[in-house]
């Protein structure tokens, strides 16, 4: 995320109220990364807006561009159902 970043300003509310439907499941982390470069290159986040799925410190999924809310809830409900599966 880069606080100038028209997408990812559009990304952010639609990304939230999807997460508030989970009360709970997933937890979101928002990152400029105008401010946290060595991150972003952590990460190899070289587009924004990037979502970025993580599992004890491991990257899970990916997603980037702006993307509407049926592809938002398909990403975070795939997410959410690997999680139910992993914990049973």
């Amino acid at each position: 995320m880069r606080s100038w970043c028209a997408p990812c300003k559009a990304l952010t509310p639609r990304l939230e109220s999807i997460i508030a439907e989970q009360k709970g499941k997933v937890l979101l982390a928002k990152v400029d990364i105008d401010e946290n470069a060595d991150l972003a290159l952590d990460y190899n986040v070289s587009a924004v807006p990037v979502l970025v799925a993580m599992k004890n410190g491991k990257v899970e999924e990916r997603l980037i561009g702006l993307q509407d809310h049926d592809k938002l809830r398909q990403f975070v409900g795939k997410l959410v159902d690997k999680q139910a599966a992993g914990s049973s």
